[in-house]
């Protein structure tokens, strides 16, 4: 069930870019939250749930800039970068994504506000993810990649 409430709100975030309307970004959000709630915490597609999640609510914030919508983004965020393990081959864009909200809220407000005391381990984290090895572990699934297509 989860995994297709997830789908549905992926649809519903589609449409809302193709769009405009908001009341899709709204239905792709409550979609996404239920399938996060529906997901005990070590499933495997929690992490990408709650990295959608966070991106509707970016969306959101985008269009809206209600303060609340960047506060869920970065709360749904932070649980995906909780979660993901330094070697998993996506987290550098959860990462990412969770800076991308950070950014956002500080062009708004021109700082961290309340966010600023789970900034800073988030921050000591990622200087620890090394980017020799993730280019490394991408270089391999290239050339496997590559090796297939020979």
């Amino acid at each position: 069930m989860p995994e297709f409430l997830n789908n549905l709100g992926c649809a519903f975030q589609s449409s809302f870019r193709h769009t405009g309307d908001l009341s899709h970004l709204s239905e792709a959000i409550s979609a996404q939250q239920r399938a996060v709630q529906l997901s005990p915490n070590g499933q495997p597609d929690l992490l990408p749930w709650l990295n959608n999640l966070g991106n509707s609510f970016q969306s959101c914030f985008v269009r809206t800039g209600d303060l609340s919508d960047i506060s869920e983004a970065i709360s749904a965020h932070q649980h995906a970068v909780q979660l993901t393990p330094d070697t998993h081959p996506d987290f550098p864009i959860i990462l990412n994504n969770l800076g991308v909200s950070f950014q956002r809220r500080f062009a708004r407000m021109g700082g961290l506000g309340p966010h600023r005391s789970h900034f800073s381990p988030t921050s000591r984290r990622s200087a620890h993810f090394q980017r020799p090895s993730s280019h490394a572990f991408m270089a391999e699934q290239s050339r496997r990649r590559l090796s297939g297509h020979l």
